[in-house]
Protein backbone atom coordinates (compact mmCIF):
# COMPACT_ATOMS: atom_id res chain seq x y z
CA UNK A 1 0.00 0.00 0.00
CA UNK A 2 1.72 3.35 -1.12
CA UNK A 3 2.20 5.60 1.91
CA UNK A 4 -0.89 8.03 2.13
CA UNK A 5 1.60 11.70 1.92
CA UNK A 6 2.85 10.24 -2.14
CA UNK A 7 -1.00 10.54 -2.61
CA UNK A 8 -1.98 13.38 -1.56
CA UNK A 9 0.69 15.73 -2.96
CA UNK A 10 -1.23 15.17 -6.65
CA UNK A 11 -4.63 15.37 -4.81
CA UNK A 12 -3.64 18.66 -3.80
CA UNK A 13 -3.82 20.42 -7.05
CA UNK A 14 -4.99 18.86 -10.19
CA UNK A 15 -7.75 16.39 -8.74
CA UNK A 16 -9.36 19.02 -6.32
CA UNK A 17 -9.97 21.42 -9.03
CA UNK A 18 -11.21 18.60 -11.21
CA UNK A 19 -13.69 17.87 -8.44
CA UNK A 20 -14.67 21.43 -7.75
CA UNK A 21 -14.60 21.91 -12.00
CA UNK A 22 -17.15 18.84 -12.09
CA UNK A 23 -19.39 19.89 -9.28
CA UNK A 24 -19.95 23.69 -10.94
CA UNK A 25 -20.26 22.96 -14.15
CA UNK A 26 -23.05 20.61 -13.25
CA UNK A 27 -24.97 22.93 -11.19
CA UNK A 28 -24.53 25.20 -14.22
CA UNK A 29 -25.13 23.41 -16.85
CA UNK A 30 -28.39 21.50 -15.40
CA UNK A 31 -30.74 23.90 -15.26
CA UNK A 32 -30.13 24.78 -19.31
CA UNK A 33 -30.74 20.89 -20.41
CA UNK A 34 -34.10 21.11 -18.53
CA UNK A 35 -34.95 23.95 -20.43
CA UNK A 36 -34.03 22.62 -23.34
CA UNK A 37 -35.14 18.98 -23.30
CA UNK A 38 -38.69 20.98 -21.78
CA UNK A 39 -38.90 23.14 -25.00
CA UNK A 40 -38.65 20.20 -27.49
CA UNK A 41 -40.75 17.62 -25.60
CA UNK A 42 -38.16 15.74 -24.60
CA UNK A 43 -39.54 14.74 -20.49
CA UNK A 44 -41.27 12.08 -18.96
CA UNK A 45 -44.63 12.24 -17.22
CA UNK A 46 -43.93 10.96 -13.65
CA UNK A 47 -46.96 11.39 -10.81
CA UNK A 48 -45.57 13.96 -8.40
CA UNK A 49 -46.42 12.44 -6.01
CA UNK A 50 -49.42 9.83 -4.28
CA UNK A 51 -52.12 12.32 -5.50
CA UNK A 52 -50.10 15.09 -6.94
CA UNK A 53 -50.36 16.30 -10.36
CA UNK A 54 -48.24 14.96 -12.85
CA UNK A 55 -44.57 16.62 -13.48
CA UNK A 56 -43.19 16.90 -16.81
CA UNK A 57 -39.33 15.90 -16.13
CA UNK A 58 -36.70 15.82 -18.76
CA UNK A 59 -34.54 12.54 -18.98
CA UNK A 60 -31.90 13.69 -20.52
CA UNK A 61 -29.49 14.10 -17.65
CA UNK A 62 -26.78 12.52 -19.28
CA UNK A 63 -25.41 14.91 -21.01
CA UNK A 64 -24.84 16.63 -17.92
CA UNK A 65 -23.34 14.24 -16.87
CA UNK A 66 -20.83 12.80 -19.82
CA UNK A 67 -19.81 16.45 -20.49
CA UNK A 68 -19.01 17.68 -16.86
CA UNK A 69 -16.79 14.55 -16.62
CA UNK A 70 -15.12 14.63 -19.73
CA UNK A 71 -14.55 18.77 -18.63
CA UNK A 72 -13.57 17.82 -15.54
CA UNK A 73 -11.01 14.65 -16.89
CA UNK A 74 -9.65 17.23 -19.24
CA UNK A 75 -9.12 19.82 -16.79
CA UNK A 76 -7.32 17.14 -14.21
CA UNK A 77 -5.05 15.97 -16.69
CA UNK A 78 -3.94 19.54 -17.90
CA UNK A 79 -3.15 20.02 -14.22
CA UNK A 80 -1.09 17.01 -13.93
CA UNK A 81 -3.51 14.93 -11.65
CA UNK A 82 -3.57 12.16 -14.78
CA UNK A 83 0.40 11.57 -15.74
CA UNK A 84 1.14 10.35 -18.76
CA UNK A 85 2.04 6.47 -17.75
CA UNK A 86 1.94 3.58 -19.24
CA UNK A 87 -1.13 2.74 -17.20
CA UNK A 88 -3.02 5.91 -18.16
CA UNK A 89 -2.22 5.62 -21.81
CA UNK A 90 -3.97 1.70 -21.62
CA UNK A 91 -6.60 2.58 -19.51
CA UNK A 92 -7.97 5.98 -20.31
CA UNK A 93 -8.86 5.36 -23.76
CA UNK A 94 -10.44 2.17 -23.30
CA UNK A 95 -12.60 4.09 -20.87
CA UNK A 96 -13.68 7.91 -22.28
CA UNK A 97 -14.10 5.49 -25.78
CA UNK A 98 -16.01 3.00 -24.14
CA UNK A 99 -17.95 5.55 -22.06
CA UNK A 100 -18.71 7.93 -25.32
CA UNK A 101 -20.52 5.17 -27.11
CA UNK A 102 -22.31 3.43 -24.03
CA UNK A 103 -23.50 7.69 -23.70
CA UNK A 104 -24.68 7.89 -27.14
CA UNK A 105 -26.57 4.44 -27.10
CA UNK A 106 -28.54 6.09 -24.02
CA UNK A 107 -28.82 9.36 -25.75
CA UNK A 108 -30.69 8.19 -28.93
CA UNK A 109 -32.47 5.57 -26.49
CA UNK A 110 -33.99 8.33 -25.08
CA UNK A 111 -34.64 10.18 -28.11
CA UNK A 112 -35.82 7.83 -30.66
CA UNK A 113 -35.55 4.61 -28.61
CA UNK A 114 -33.25 1.52 -28.79
CA UNK A 115 -34.40 -2.18 -28.84
CA UNK A 116 -32.36 -4.44 -25.66
CA UNK A 117 -31.12 -6.66 -28.68
CA UNK A 118 -29.51 -3.55 -29.93
CA UNK A 119 -28.49 -2.20 -26.88
CA UNK A 120 -27.14 -5.36 -25.85
CA UNK A 121 -24.88 -5.55 -28.97
CA UNK A 122 -23.61 -1.89 -28.58
CA UNK A 123 -22.77 -2.65 -25.12
CA UNK A 124 -20.61 -5.81 -25.75
CA UNK A 125 -18.89 -3.27 -28.80
CA UNK A 126 -17.78 -1.17 -26.21
CA UNK A 127 -16.91 -3.97 -23.38
CA UNK A 128 -14.67 -5.50 -25.96
CA UNK A 129 -12.80 -2.14 -26.81
CA UNK A 130 -12.20 -2.09 -23.29
CA UNK A 131 -10.91 -5.51 -22.96
CA UNK A 132 -8.65 -4.92 -26.05
CA UNK A 133 -7.11 -1.88 -24.64
CA UNK A 134 -6.19 -3.98 -21.58
CA UNK A 135 -8.67 -3.54 -19.07
CA UNK A 136 -9.99 -7.22 -18.15
CA UNK A 137 -10.31 -9.40 -15.19
CA UNK A 138 -7.45 -12.05 -14.95
CA UNK A 139 -7.17 -13.27 -11.62
CA UNK A 140 -9.89 -13.41 -8.61
CA UNK A 141 -8.80 -12.64 -5.47
CA UNK A 142 -10.62 -13.36 -2.24
CA UNK A 143 -8.51 -10.88 -0.12
CA UNK A 144 -4.66 -11.46 0.83
CA UNK A 145 -2.30 -13.61 -1.43
CA UNK A 146 -4.85 -15.84 -2.23
CA UNK A 147 -5.96 -15.40 -6.03
CA UNK A 148 -7.19 -18.07 -8.41
CA UNK A 149 -5.77 -17.41 -12.42
CA UNK A 150 -9.47 -17.29 -14.42
CA UNK A 151 -7.09 -18.04 -18.12
CA UNK A 152 -9.28 -18.35 -20.92
CA UNK A 153 -12.29 -17.22 -18.99
CA UNK A 154 -10.89 -13.80 -18.61
CA UNK A 155 -13.05 -12.77 -21.94
CA UNK A 156 -16.42 -14.03 -21.43
CA UNK A 157 -16.42 -12.56 -17.29
CA UNK A 158 -14.79 -9.27 -18.36
CA UNK A 159 -17.85 -8.86 -21.03
CA UNK A 160 -20.31 -10.00 -18.28
CA UNK A 161 -19.40 -8.00 -15.55
CA UNK A 162 -19.44 -4.47 -17.44
CA UNK A 163 -22.57 -5.45 -19.52
CA UNK A 164 -24.22 -6.47 -16.32
CA UNK A 165 -22.97 -4.06 -14.01
CA UNK A 166 -23.80 -0.96 -16.92
CA UNK A 167 -27.50 -2.45 -17.07
CA UNK A 168 -27.95 -3.22 -13.36
CA UNK A 169 -27.09 0.11 -12.76
CA UNK A 170 -29.48 1.15 -15.21
CA UNK A 171 -32.48 -0.49 -13.81
CA UNK A 172 -32.15 1.22 -10.80
CA UNK A 173 -32.56 4.45 -12.04
CA UNK A 174 -36.55 4.35 -11.73
CA UNK A 175 -37.03 7.25 -8.82
CA UNK A 176 -35.96 10.37 -7.79
CA UNK A 177 -32.55 10.70 -6.91
CA UNK A 178 -32.09 6.90 -6.26
CA UNK A 179 -29.77 6.04 -9.23
CA UNK A 180 -27.52 9.26 -8.45
CA UNK A 181 -27.29 8.61 -4.85
CA UNK A 182 -26.22 4.78 -5.49
CA UNK A 183 -23.81 6.23 -7.37
CA UNK A 184 -21.68 8.21 -5.23
CA UNK A 185 -22.20 5.99 -2.42
CA UNK A 186 -20.36 3.13 -4.75
CA UNK A 187 -17.98 6.22 -6.38
CA UNK A 188 -16.79 6.67 -3.26
CA UNK A 189 -16.36 3.24 -2.05
CA UNK A 190 -14.37 2.83 -5.11
CA UNK A 191 -12.00 5.97 -5.03
CA UNK A 192 -11.86 4.98 -1.17
CA UNK A 193 -10.44 1.68 -1.90
CA UNK A 194 -8.45 2.37 -4.76
CA UNK A 195 -6.59 4.96 -2.95
CA UNK A 196 -5.59 2.50 -0.76
CA UNK A 197 -4.60 0.26 -3.12
CA UNK A 198 -2.14 3.13 -4.65
CA UNK A 199 -4.09 3.72 -7.58
CA UNK A 200 -4.32 7.51 -8.28
CA UNK A 201 -5.91 7.19 -11.76
CA UNK A 202 -8.78 5.89 -10.73
CA UNK A 203 -8.96 8.16 -7.78
CA UNK A 204 -8.82 10.60 -10.00
CA UNK A 205 -11.55 9.41 -12.30
CA UNK A 206 -14.00 8.62 -9.60
CA UNK A 207 -13.81 12.01 -7.70
CA UNK A 208 -14.78 13.22 -10.93
CA UNK A 209 -17.36 11.61 -11.46
CA UNK A 210 -18.56 12.16 -7.92
CA UNK A 211 -18.30 15.92 -8.52
CA UNK A 212 -20.43 15.85 -11.55
CA UNK A 213 -23.01 13.42 -9.52
CA UNK A 214 -22.50 16.02 -6.69
CA UNK A 215 -23.81 19.29 -8.42
CA UNK A 216 -26.30 17.15 -10.63
CA UNK A 217 -28.25 15.94 -6.81
CA UNK A 218 -29.21 19.25 -6.79
CA UNK A 219 -31.45 19.12 -9.29
CA UNK A 220 -32.46 15.53 -9.34
CA UNK A 221 -34.23 14.70 -5.81
CA UNK A 222 -37.66 14.32 -5.31
CA UNK A 223 -39.33 16.12 -6.78
CA UNK A 224 -37.07 15.75 -9.67
CA UNK A 225 -36.55 18.21 -12.39
CA UNK A 226 -34.18 16.20 -14.57
CA UNK A 227 -33.64 12.39 -14.59
CA UNK A 228 -30.31 10.75 -15.60
CA UNK A 229 -32.46 9.13 -18.72
CA UNK A 230 -30.56 5.79 -20.34
CA UNK A 231 -27.54 8.26 -21.34
CA UNK A 232 -26.56 8.93 -17.55
CA UNK A 233 -27.39 5.89 -15.99
CA UNK A 234 -26.03 3.84 -18.63
CA UNK A 235 -23.07 5.94 -18.96
CA UNK A 236 -22.06 5.58 -15.00
CA UNK A 237 -22.92 1.94 -14.80
CA UNK A 238 -20.37 1.64 -17.76
CA UNK A 239 -17.64 3.71 -15.92
CA UNK A 240 -18.33 1.97 -12.35
CA UNK A 241 -17.78 -1.23 -14.07
CA UNK A 242 -14.62 -0.37 -15.47
CA UNK A 243 -13.26 1.35 -12.16
CA UNK A 244 -14.38 -1.80 -10.25
CA UNK A 245 -11.86 -3.30 -12.45
CA UNK A 246 -9.35 -1.12 -12.40
CA UNK A 247 -9.53 0.19 -9.16
CA UNK A 248 -9.49 -3.41 -7.46
CA UNK A 249 -6.38 -3.76 -9.10
CA UNK A 250 -3.08 -5.43 -7.10
CA UNK A 251 -1.00 -5.55 -10.16
CA UNK A 252 -1.93 -5.66 -13.68
CA UNK A 253 -4.60 -9.01 -13.67
CA UNK A 254 -5.69 -9.28 -10.66
CA UNK A 255 -9.40 -7.91 -9.06
CA UNK A 256 -10.24 -7.95 -5.97
CA UNK A 257 -13.75 -9.40 -5.83
CA UNK A 258 -15.02 -8.15 -2.31
CA UNK A 259 -14.99 -4.40 -3.35
CA UNK A 260 -16.83 -4.15 -6.79
CA UNK A 261 -19.60 -6.72 -5.44
CA UNK A 262 -20.14 -5.50 -2.76
CA UNK A 263 -20.46 -1.85 -3.33
CA UNK A 264 -22.31 -2.46 -6.39
CA UNK A 265 -24.82 -4.72 -4.40
CA UNK A 266 -27.92 -2.86 -4.11
CA UNK A 267 -28.60 -2.24 -8.46
CA UNK A 268 -27.01 -6.55 -8.60
CA UNK A 269 -28.88 -7.67 -5.99
CA UNK A 270 -32.42 -5.64 -7.61
CA UNK A 271 -31.80 -6.86 -10.77
CA UNK A 272 -31.15 -10.23 -9.96
CA UNK A 273 -34.22 -10.34 -8.32
CA UNK A 274 -35.96 -9.03 -11.16
CA UNK A 275 -35.25 -11.85 -13.06
CA UNK A 276 -35.95 -14.39 -10.99
CA UNK A 277 -39.33 -12.46 -10.38
CA UNK A 278 -39.72 -12.94 -14.11
CA UNK A 279 -38.52 -15.99 -14.76
CA UNK A 280 -41.02 -17.36 -12.05
CA UNK A 281 -44.08 -15.77 -13.53
CA UNK A 282 -42.88 -16.67 -17.03
CA UNK A 283 -42.66 -12.76 -18.17
CA UNK A 284 -40.53 -11.42 -20.44
CA UNK A 285 -36.90 -11.47 -18.86
CA UNK A 286 -36.18 -8.12 -19.16
CA UNK A 287 -39.54 -6.67 -20.07
CA UNK A 288 -40.44 -3.38 -17.41
CA UNK A 289 -42.43 -3.68 -14.78
CA UNK A 290 -43.37 -1.86 -11.28
CA UNK A 291 -41.69 -3.88 -8.62
CA UNK A 292 -38.24 -3.56 -8.08
CA UNK A 293 -37.22 -3.19 -4.30
CA UNK A 294 -37.66 0.89 -4.82
CA UNK A 295 -41.05 0.38 -6.21
CA UNK A 296 -41.94 -1.92 -3.49
CA UNK A 297 -40.86 0.45 -0.65
CA UNK A 298 -42.99 2.87 -2.06
CA UNK A 299 -45.88 0.34 -2.30
CA UNK A 300 -45.40 -0.32 1.83
CA UNK A 301 -46.06 3.35 2.51
CA UNK A 302 -42.50 5.05 1.98
CA UNK A 303 -41.96 8.68 0.23
CA UNK A 304 -40.23 8.54 -2.53
CA UNK A 305 -37.16 10.76 -0.35
CA UNK A 306 -37.53 8.58 2.11
CA UNK A 307 -37.59 5.47 -0.32
CA UNK A 308 -34.44 6.56 -2.09
CA UNK A 309 -32.50 7.53 1.39
CA UNK A 310 -33.39 3.89 2.62
CA UNK A 311 -31.14 2.55 -0.51
CA UNK A 312 -28.37 4.69 -0.07
CA UNK A 313 -27.73 3.56 3.72
CA UNK A 314 -28.39 0.08 2.29
CA UNK A 315 -25.53 0.62 -0.67
CA UNK A 316 -23.49 2.23 1.92
CA UNK A 317 -23.81 -0.57 4.61
CA UNK A 318 -22.85 -2.95 1.32
CA UNK A 319 -20.16 -0.90 0.32
CA UNK A 320 -18.69 -0.23 3.83
CA UNK A 321 -18.38 -4.41 4.37
CA UNK A 322 -16.94 -4.77 1.42
CA UNK A 323 -13.49 -2.78 1.74
CA UNK A 324 -13.86 -4.53 5.67
CA UNK A 325 -13.40 -8.07 3.75
CA UNK A 326 -11.22 -6.28 1.47
CA UNK A 327 -8.77 -4.91 3.60
CA UNK A 328 -8.89 -7.09 6.97
CA UNK A 329 -6.12 -8.62 8.39
CA UNK A 330 -7.22 -13.09 7.29
CA UNK A 331 -7.95 -13.49 10.77
CA UNK A 332 -10.92 -11.76 10.85
CA UNK A 333 -12.05 -12.77 7.20
CA UNK A 334 -14.02 -15.64 8.74
CA UNK A 335 -15.71 -13.98 10.95
CA UNK A 336 -17.00 -11.45 8.64
CA UNK A 337 -18.06 -13.69 6.25
CA UNK A 338 -20.15 -15.34 8.48
CA UNK A 339 -21.15 -12.30 10.05
CA UNK A 340 -21.58 -11.20 6.08
CA UNK A 341 -23.63 -14.36 5.68
CA UNK A 342 -26.41 -14.26 8.30
CA UNK A 343 -26.57 -10.52 7.46
CA UNK A 344 -27.65 -11.60 3.99
CA UNK A 345 -29.78 -14.62 4.69
CA UNK A 346 -31.63 -12.38 7.35
CA UNK A 347 -32.28 -9.21 4.91
CA UNK A 348 -33.80 -11.42 1.73
CA UNK A 349 -35.81 -12.97 4.70
CA UNK A 350 -37.08 -9.59 5.98
CA UNK A 351 -36.92 -8.19 2.17
CA UNK A 352 -38.96 -10.48 1.03
CA UNK A 353 -41.63 -10.79 3.49
CA UNK A 354 -41.43 -7.28 4.00
CA UNK A 355 -42.04 -6.12 0.32
CA UNK A 356 -44.22 -8.74 -0.38
CA UNK A 357 -42.64 -10.57 -3.73
CA UNK A 358 -44.83 -13.10 -3.80
CA UNK A 359 -43.38 -14.87 -6.61
CA UNK A 360 -40.42 -15.82 -4.44
CA UNK A 361 -42.21 -16.46 -1.02
CA UNK A 362 -44.30 -18.67 -3.25
CA UNK A 363 -41.33 -20.36 -5.07
CA UNK A 364 -39.48 -20.92 -1.50
CA UNK A 365 -42.84 -22.26 -0.18
CA UNK A 366 -42.57 -24.96 -3.45
CA UNK A 367 -39.17 -26.14 -3.10
CA UNK A 368 -39.71 -26.27 0.77
CA UNK A 369 -43.11 -28.43 -0.24
CA UNK A 370 -41.09 -31.00 -2.63
CA UNK A 371 -39.04 -31.63 0.09
CA UNK A 372 -41.50 -32.50 2.38
CA UNK A 373 -43.37 -34.19 -0.35
CA UNK A 374 -40.49 -36.61 -1.14
CA UNK A 375 -40.17 -37.97 2.45
CA UNK A 376 -43.73 -38.60 2.48
CA UNK A 377 -43.67 -40.74 -0.61
CA UNK A 378 -40.81 -42.07 0.61
CA UNK A 379 -42.57 -42.86 4.11
CA UNK A 380 -45.92 -44.10 2.32
CA UNK A 381 -44.50 -46.48 -0.12
CA UNK A 382 -42.82 -48.15 2.80
CA UNK A 383 -45.83 -48.18 4.84
CA UNK A 384 -47.68 -49.61 1.77
CA UNK A 385 -44.61 -52.20 0.98
CA UNK A 386 -45.12 -53.69 4.41
CA UNK A 387 -48.70 -53.84 4.24
CA UNK A 388 -48.89 -55.71 1.22
CA UNK A 389 -47.18 -58.69 3.11
CA UNK A 390 -49.88 -58.37 5.53
CA UNK A 391 -52.44 -58.50 3.24
CA UNK A 392 -50.93 -61.97 1.91
CA UNK A 393 -51.83 -63.41 5.34
CA UNK A 394 -55.36 -62.51 5.95
CA UNK A 395 -58.27 -65.44 4.97
CA UNK A 396 -61.13 -62.93 4.56
CA UNK A 397 -62.52 -59.73 3.25
CA UNK A 398 -63.38 -59.16 7.18
CA UNK A 399 -59.96 -59.33 8.12
CA UNK A 400 -58.60 -57.82 4.78
CA UNK A 401 -60.87 -54.44 5.84
CA UNK A 402 -59.45 -54.80 9.53
CA UNK A 403 -56.02 -54.92 8.59
CA UNK A 404 -56.62 -52.06 6.46
CA UNK A 405 -58.51 -49.90 8.90
CA UNK A 406 -55.47 -50.56 11.44
CA UNK A 407 -52.83 -49.71 9.09
CA UNK A 408 -54.89 -46.14 7.76
CA UNK A 409 -53.65 -43.83 10.32
CA UNK A 410 -50.22 -44.69 8.66
CA UNK A 411 -51.04 -42.91 5.44
CA UNK A 412 -53.52 -40.41 7.64
CA UNK A 413 -56.56 -42.07 5.69
CA UNK A 414 -59.35 -41.51 7.54
CA UNK A 415 -61.20 -44.74 6.19
CA UNK A 416 -59.95 -46.95 3.86
CA UNK A 417 -61.63 -50.48 2.60
CA UNK A 418 -62.37 -53.13 0.06
CA UNK A 419 -66.19 -54.05 -0.96
CA UNK A 420 -68.44 -54.63 -3.26
CA UNK A 421 -70.15 -51.42 -5.58
CA UNK A 422 -73.49 -51.82 -3.21
CA UNK A 423 -71.65 -52.56 0.04
CA UNK A 424 -69.14 -49.30 0.37
CA UNK A 425 -69.74 -47.11 3.33
CA UNK A 426 -69.83 -43.70 3.09
CA UNK A 427 -67.55 -40.78 4.52
CA UNK A 428 -67.24 -41.87 7.96
CA UNK A 429 -68.69 -39.31 10.59
CA UNK A 430 -66.65 -37.65 12.93
CA UNK A 431 -66.50 -33.94 14.72
CA UNK A 432 -63.28 -33.62 13.78
CA UNK A 433 -62.82 -34.26 10.20
CA UNK A 434 -65.68 -32.65 8.66
CA UNK A 435 -64.04 -32.53 4.98
CA UNK A 436 -63.05 -35.52 3.30
CA UNK A 437 -62.28 -36.54 -0.06
CA UNK A 438 -62.54 -39.76 -1.58
CA UNK A 439 -60.71 -41.85 -4.15
CA UNK A 440 -62.62 -45.28 -5.52
CA UNK A 441 -59.62 -47.39 -7.30
CA UNK A 442 -61.50 -50.40 -9.41
CA UNK A 443 -60.05 -53.83 -8.73
CA UNK A 444 -61.96 -56.95 -10.58
CA UNK A 445 -64.94 -57.02 -12.81
CA UNK A 446 -66.80 -59.57 -13.47
CA UNK A 447 -66.59 -59.44 -17.58
CA UNK A 448 -65.96 -56.76 -19.88
CA UNK A 449 -69.36 -55.62 -20.40
CA UNK A 450 -70.30 -56.02 -16.67
CA UNK A 451 -69.98 -53.40 -14.09
CA UNK A 452 -67.01 -53.49 -11.18
CA UNK A 453 -67.80 -55.57 -8.59
CA UNK A 454 -64.98 -54.85 -6.15
CA UNK A 455 -62.95 -51.44 -5.21
CA UNK A 456 -60.93 -50.12 -2.99
CA UNK A 457 -62.16 -46.71 -1.48
CA UNK A 458 -60.05 -44.46 0.82
CA UNK A 459 -61.15 -41.02 2.15
CA UNK A 460 -58.48 -38.77 3.12
CA UNK A 461 -59.04 -35.09 5.34
CA UNK A 462 -58.29 -32.22 2.90
CA UNK A 463 -56.48 -30.46 5.75
CA UNK A 464 -53.59 -33.17 5.11
CA UNK A 465 -51.21 -32.33 2.85
CA UNK A 466 -51.18 -33.39 -0.84
CA UNK A 467 -54.23 -35.89 -0.35
CA UNK A 468 -54.64 -36.74 -3.65
CA UNK A 469 -51.26 -37.99 -4.10
CA UNK A 470 -51.23 -40.03 -1.46
CA UNK A 471 -53.99 -41.34 -1.65
CA UNK A 472 -53.00 -42.18 -5.51
CA UNK A 473 -50.12 -43.69 -4.93
CA UNK A 474 -51.32 -46.07 -1.92
CA UNK A 475 -54.12 -47.45 -4.19
CA UNK A 476 -51.64 -48.33 -6.96
CA UNK A 477 -49.18 -50.42 -4.66
CA UNK A 478 -51.81 -52.29 -2.72
CA UNK A 479 -54.74 -52.27 -5.60
CA UNK A 480 -52.68 -55.14 -7.40
CA UNK A 481 -52.21 -56.71 -4.35
CA UNK A 482 -55.61 -56.89 -3.42
CA UNK A 483 -57.23 -57.75 -6.73
CA UNK A 484 -54.70 -60.95 -6.60
CA UNK A 485 -56.04 -61.80 -3.12
CA UNK A 486 -59.33 -61.21 -4.31
CA UNK A 487 -58.78 -64.12 -7.49
CA UNK A 488 -56.90 -66.20 -5.47
CA UNK A 489 -59.53 -65.69 -2.26
CA UNK A 490 -63.38 -67.40 -2.70
CA UNK A 491 -64.64 -63.95 -2.56
CA UNK A 492 -65.29 -63.17 -6.05
CA UNK A 493 -66.96 -66.13 -8.20
CA UNK A 494 -64.16 -67.63 -10.93
CA UNK A 495 -63.58 -66.00 -14.38
CA UNK A 496 -62.97 -67.34 -17.75
CA UNK A 497 -59.58 -67.53 -19.04
CA UNK A 498 -60.38 -64.84 -21.65
CA UNK A 499 -61.79 -62.70 -19.12
CA UNK A 500 -58.71 -63.24 -16.45
CA UNK A 501 -56.86 -62.64 -19.81
CA UNK A 502 -58.85 -59.85 -20.90
CA UNK A 503 -57.89 -57.99 -17.13
CA UNK A 504 -54.59 -58.22 -17.13
CA UNK A 505 -54.05 -56.40 -20.53
CA UNK A 506 -54.93 -53.85 -18.14
CA UNK A 507 -58.61 -53.09 -19.57
CA UNK A 508 -58.93 -51.67 -15.77
CA UNK A 509 -56.58 -48.80 -16.29
CA UNK A 510 -59.17 -47.55 -18.54
CA UNK A 511 -61.84 -47.05 -16.44
CA UNK A 512 -60.71 -43.52 -14.17
CA UNK A 513 -60.39 -43.04 -10.70
CA UNK A 514 -63.58 -42.47 -9.47
CA UNK A 515 -62.72 -39.19 -6.85
CA UNK A 516 -65.78 -37.12 -4.83
CA UNK A 517 -65.47 -35.32 -1.99
CA UNK A 518 -67.57 -34.45 0.85
CA UNK A 519 -67.88 -30.83 2.46
CA UNK A 520 -67.32 -27.69 0.83
CA UNK A 521 -63.80 -27.92 0.22
CA UNK A 522 -62.41 -27.35 -3.08
CA UNK A 523 -61.53 -29.78 -5.58
CA UNK A 524 -58.28 -31.32 -5.12
CA UNK A 525 -56.69 -31.96 -8.48
CA UNK A 526 -55.36 -35.42 -9.62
Amino acid sequence: MAPLRELLTPLQAGTIAAFLVAIGGSLALTPFVVRGAAARGLYENPRGGERGPRRQVSRLGGIVIFATTVIGLLVAQQLGAIPATEEARRVMPGLMLGGTLIFLLGLYDDIRGVRARHKLIVQTVAALLVYGLGTRIGVITLGGAIGVDIGFLSLPLTLLWIVGVTNAFNLIDGMDGLATGIGLVVLSAVSLAAMMLGNLLVVVVSLVLVGSLLGFLRYNTSPARIFLGDSGSLFIGFMLAVLTIHGSLKSTTAVLVAIPVFALAVPLLDTSVAILRRLIRGSPVFGPDARHIHHRLQAIGLAPRKAAIVMWWLSGAFAVYGLSVAFAPPPLLLGLAILGGVLAASLMYVGVRQLEYVEIAEAALAVVRRGDGLRKKIRDQIHARETLEAIARVGTLDELNALLAERRFRFGFAQIEVNRQGDLREAPAAADLPRLMRLDYPLSRAGEQQEMVFWLRTWSPLDVKRPTHTATRVARILGPAIEQWLEESAVVRPESPAQRSDRRRGNEIEVPLDVSRTGEAPWPAL
